[in-house]
């Protein structure tokens, strides 16, 4: 709000073109601000000389735009001019490169409530009637009170302001009936004195009177008695109760201010600091004013108060009354203010006994109850302000009242003891500038849609045509266009209505600005062919125009063609086929530097298309109706041959079978593109159901993009049917993110689609790799998200809801994709959660799967890691690794209520392992139990091994919420496995064994078993070869047998089948105590250290007194 500067230099009437710095001269702020002013002023003048006092670029018709939207005020993103200021509304939304500005910016509109400049606002809740909505523009400074990115980390002291520009759409009303945008503000009660200007005027002056006539003080024509140079700023506070103007004033230009941290009291402030040296402090007794951002943009005073006590070891400021409940905006319960309104307490300068120049008292700011503001006259009576410094308020005539934050700012300098003087100076540029932007009914607290006027203005220059030729309905397009000279070209401006041409219309020489004068220019080919055709030229500009052609022909073409050209650009205009065609709205070959926007395309097969040699593309913001009765649309935007990018952004695409294809071949075995750092983005496609037969081959498309480094961003795909996917990525470092994919799928579909598919199809060779599919989410499709022959592939925080089928459709399938990272993913209700075939180290991590027909499958894969996942309710099992090579992890996921429906259910599996098995970690609860219904009633597996070569089972978790629910007498266990291969060979003297070791350490089991809890078992296929594990470790285990069990000499609640073992550490509780804790089954080991309920079997390989190494308890 206030800036620490030496002084204000500008003044429009010397008529300044600049200033000019000189060498070896001191440099100061001074001509530096002032040669800012003079070139603020002349933008500002130039700017309302041009385009009025108010104005949008037609470019931009969206530009502060009022539409309303559930009974809310929605603004426009865009651009506004008023009095020459700039107001520009960035939008909202995921943003979107501007790169005519090289900058973001969003898209979609503001709601009223929610301004930038409207901080901590309070919904605002209309009443009935019509009211105006305007803009409101004023400038303000910036300090690092303000905006903390103004300080350098590296310096920590502020070295600049910043000037900024702000706006706020607000409402006026309500309006007497029949109001409308162009009645004159005098006639709307009130309006005028609103947007009138202040009537404020100030003057300043040294007191002629208080001269000192003491040549040991001050020279003898001294006027000005301080002893220092100073910056004056006079601010209105506010106004008395009788309506006199409350005014304060700092001789530092109101820069001692600090952020306030918090409040611990009523009265105690903690600020930042409290001192910059012994004079830029706050001090006892010292008028100081608490405010914020919220209120400063509200036009709002701050509250005043007077400063009892400063401590400046802690930072802190104790004033004489506890501050009002509403004076700051703390951060939640505590103490701390909410530092997004940036509290700011600031001292001003006002004190003690305030008189007029003849010594007449105005006011004494020491009494008890004062306010600590200067209630100022407004005829012109000379107040005392401190040191010979007066000030006078007036009134000017005909302008508005006095305003809250109306400034003055002016110097005293002891030098020459003089004060700057003022003469009935208008405020400060702080004035707020004012447009009208609509009328809008009201009714019962909301808006009403639509608006009831638009009253913006657009940028209009004037004159019938800017162009060089005019041609008027009748006459001739072409010779208007060879009338142009060769080298330079010129401007075409077509009158409204229905232009007839017999031959498409050639452009071929350069700088061509051809468009229509108003929405209602037709250009329309009587027989098959393109209406206009663009050759082997340059910097063509096409606008505003609709293109037509009304017959039906075989072959494609273009209604407009761009070939062998370059620098074109095609705004706001349509193409129509007004009886059906196979023809493209525009085709491009050969061509570069296009831009295709805000344009129309209906009844059309194809929307547009880039054939051969095109780069560097824009197509944005275009609406594509697609296909018609007869026939089917089939591409919205298609790109073959490209050398180089694309950027597809903000089109609305309907009625095709595919949206938009960056793809050289995209059924064949040529996919790809040279289109390489595209971008597709934020685009809406519908796409019409393809008709194909259930179980066909993907073949439709809402995005296809082939080429490298291709950014799919924020688009909005829709579509029914089968072999029809949402997007489709192949090539290097492509990157699919925050896209929505909706499938209308019905239950009696066939169908087959997918979500988003990475890679290849079959017979199809494209290197894809390091790709990123990243914040999408996918709804009603079969198949979630494909990752085909592709290597390094990111698929990350990805939301994965498809359509509840029966079969065992994944959210995520992978086939033959290396080193593939699939992380973080939400998927429910899908067939199945991730299934992984062929494919070479896979991470599978953080994942949450729910309400599934089961969780992870791998079949086929190298060296696979799921960890970190959770899966809950899934119908089959949690985790299957099948046929798995190389060490297969599964470590650290929670499985809860898995396998509670199906002949074989178990929560962690595994089926020939052709290397080390790694369980670790795991938690696995209520295998076998729904979250509501009936038990499972098959034997229910807790982790489940067949044919593993080597295993690692440690820091497990397997156990009921309720072991009740499980019925008795059924085989069920905690844990079953049985390992692949140990062999014998002969060696003469002995005999030489192979085989691989299984380690059970540091695992919780509970459950029930007929038989066992815990069960390794072996199978002997001949003398020397045997499917089991050489060597075993079960150690320090905790096992409940919830049983009952069945008594028997083979039985007991852990059984270990192996060469070779040890028992150590484990702790195994049995609940009925009749059978046997643990049987090795004549297994070779030792038991030691292990504490039971009913000790272990009757073992010949150890003979000696159990108890003595073991205790049962």
């Amino acid at each position: 709000m206030t800036t620490d500067i030496s002084r204000k230099t500008f003044d429009h009437r010397r008529n300044t073109a600049w200033t000019t710095t000189m060498q070896g001269r001191v440099a100061t702020d001074a001509p530096i601000n002032e040669d800012r002013r003079i070139r603020d002023r002349r933008l500002r003048a130039e700017t309302v000389d041009l385009i009025g006092r108010c104005g949008y670029p037609a470019a931009l018709p969206t530009s502060f735009e009022i539409t309303v939207s559930g009974g809310d005020i929605e603004v426009g993103p865009g651009r506004y001019y008023v009095d020459g200021h700039l107001a520009e509304n960035f939008g909202t939304g995921a943003e979107v490169f501007n790169d005519v500005l090289s900058e973001m910016r969003g898209p979609d509109p503001v709601d009223f409530d929610d301004q930038p400049f409207l901080p901590g606002a309070d919904p605002f809740v209309p009443a009935d009637g019509l009211h105006l909505v305007y803009l409101d523009v004023w400038q303000r400074d910036v300090t690092y009170l303000e905006d903390d990115t103004i300080l350098d980390p590296a310096i920590t002291v502020d070295t600049f302001a910043r000037r900024q520009t702000v706006w706020q759409v607000k409402s006026f009303g309500p309006v007497p009936a029949g109001t409308t945008c162009e009645t004159p503000d005098a006639n709307i009660p009130n309006w005028a004195a609103q947007i009138a200007p202040s009537a404020a005027r100030l003057s300043s002056r040294a007191d002629p009177a208080q001269a000192e006539t003491d040549p040991c003080l001050l020279p003898p024509d001294a006027d000005y008695r301080g002893i220092d140079n100073r910056t004056y700023l006079v601010v209105v506070h506010g106004f008395d109760e009788n309506g006199a103007p409350l005014v304060k004033f700092s001789r530092t230009h109101g820069t001692v201010a600090t952020t306030i941290l918090s409040q611990p009291q009523g009265n105690v402030l903690e600020v930042e600091e409290v001192a910059k040296d012994d004079f830029l402090r706050f001090n006892p007794g010292d008028w100081v004013e608490v405010t914020d951002e919220a209120r400063m943009l509200a036009g709002e005073p701050g509250t005043m108060g007077l400063v009892l006590s400063v401590d400046d070891p802690t930072d802190t400021i104790t004033l004489e009354n506890p501050l009002p409940a509403a004076a700051v905006l703390l951060d939640g319960a505590g103490p701390d203010l909410d530092q997004q309104y940036s509290p700011v307490i600031r001292r001003w300068d006002q004190s003690g006994q305030i008189v007029d120049h003849d010594a007449n008292p105005i006011t004494d700011l020491d009494v008890a109850g004062s306010s600590g503001l200067i209630p100022m006259p407004t005829d012109g009576t000379w107040i005392a302000l401190e040191d010979g410094v007066e000030v006078a308020l007036s009134l000017a005539t005909a302008t508005g009242p006095i305003r809250i934050g109306d400034r003055w700012t002016f110097i005293a300098r002891y030098a020459d003891n003089s004060v700057e003087e003022l003469n009935a100076a208008p405020p400060e540029d702080y004035q707020h500038h004012y447009c009208r932007l609509a009328l809008v009914e009201a009714s019962g607290g909301d808006w009403v849609a639509p608006a009831a006027s638009d009253c913006r203005d657009p940028i209009d220059f004037g004159g019938e045509c800017c162009c060089t030729v005019i041609v008027h309905p009748g006459e001739d397009i072409q010779a208007a266009i060879n009338s142009l000279p060769d080298d330079v070209g010129g401007c075409i401006c077509l009158k409204a209505g229905l232009h007839t041409v017999s031959s498409a219309l050639q452009i071929t020489t350069p700088n061509i600005v051809l468009h229509g004068e108003s929405a209602g220019v037709t250009v329309r080919r009587s027989d098959d062919g393109p209406v206009l055709e663009v050759t082997g030229t340059t910097g063509i500009q096409i606008s505003t125009i609709r293109f037509e052609h009304p017959a039906a022909q075989a072959n494609a073409f273009g209604i407009v063609e761009i070939i062998s050209s370059a620098d074109i650009s095609i705004v706001g205009c349509g193409f129509f086929a007004a009886r059906g065609t196979s023809s493209a709205g525009i085709l491009l070959a050969d061509a570069s530097d296009v831009t295709i926007s805000q344009g129309r395309f209906e009844a059309l097969v194809f929307g547009i298309m880039a054939l051969e040699r095109c780069n560097h593309i824009r197509i944005e913001d275009n609406s594509m109706t697609l296909g018609a009765q007869s026939f089917v649309g089939q591409l919205g935007v298609t790109a073959v041959g490209l050398t180089g990018p694309v950027r597809v952004t903000g089109n609305r695409i309907t009625g095709a079978v595919t949206g938009i294809s960056v793809n050289d071949d995209p059924s064949g075995v040529l996919r790809g593109s040279l289109g390489e750092g595209s971008q597709i983005s934020h685009n809406e496609i519908d796409l019409m159901q393809a008709g194909a037969a259930p179980g066909d081959p993907v073949a439709f498309y809402g995005i296809d993009s082939g080429a490298g480094d291709t950014l799919i961003d924020g688009n909005r795909v829709s579509f029914a049917g089968s072999a029809t996917a949402g997007i489709r990525a192949s090539g290097i470092a492509a990157k699919v993110t925050h896209n929505t994919i909706e499938a209308n799928f019905v239950a009696d579909d066939d169908a087959r689609n997918l979500g988003i598919f990475i890679g290849n199809g079959p017979d199809q060779d494209h290197l894809t790799e390091h790709v990123v599919v990243t914040g999408n989410t996918l709804r009603g499709m079969t198949t979630g998200i494909f990752v085909g022959d592709a290597r390094d592939t990111l698929v990350d925080g990805n939301e994965i809801d498809p359509f509840p089928t029966l079969d065992l459709t994944p959210g995520i399938f992978l086939n033959q994709a290396v080193a593939t990272r699939v992380c973080d993913n939400a998927i429910r209700g899908a067939g199945s959660g991730v299934i992984a075939t062929n494919g070479r180290y896979l991470r599978l991590s953080g994942n949450t799967i729910a309400d599934t027909g089961f969780g992870v499958a791998l079949g086929l894969e190298l060296a696979p890691s799921v960890s970190k996942n959770t899966v809950t309710n899934a119908v089959a099992f949690g985790v299957l690794a099948l046929l798995t090579v190389a060490r297969t992890s599964v470590t650290e996921n929670h499985l809860s209520n898995v396998g509670w429906l199906g002949p074989l259910p178990f929560a962690i599996g595994a089926l020939f392992v052709l290397g080390e098995w790694h369980v670790e970690a795991n938690e696995v609860m209520n295998t076998g139990v729904p979250t509501d219904g009936t038990t499972n009633a098959n034997a229910i597996r807790g982790i489940l091994g067949a044919f593993v070569m080597e295993a690692r089972i440690e820091s497990n978790l397997v156990t009921y919420s309720n072991g009740a629910l499980l019925p008795d007498g059924r085989e069920d266990r905690a844990l079953l496995i049985q390992g692949l291969l140990e062999f014998s060979v002969n060696t003469g003297p002995g005999s030489l064994t192979l085989g691989f070791p299984c380690q059970i350490t540091n695992n919780k089991f509970v459950g029930k078993g007929f038989s066992a809890l815990v069960e390794m078992r072996e199978w002997p296929i001949t003398e020397t070869f045997n499917a089991r594990f050489e060597r075993v470790f079960f150690n320090h285990n905790y096992c409940w047998h919830l049983g009952p069990g069945r008594e028997s000499d083979s039985n007991a609640s852990v059984i270990l089948e192996g060469r070779a073992g040890v028992v150590m550490g484990n702790q195994i509780k049995t609940v009925n105590g009749m059978m046997a804790s643990v049987n090795m089954r004549n297994m070779a080991g030792t038991m030691v250290g292990n504490i039971t309920t009913s000790g272990f079997a009757s073992d010949p390989n150890f003979p000696v007194n159990e108890a003595d190494f073991n205790r049962q308890i």
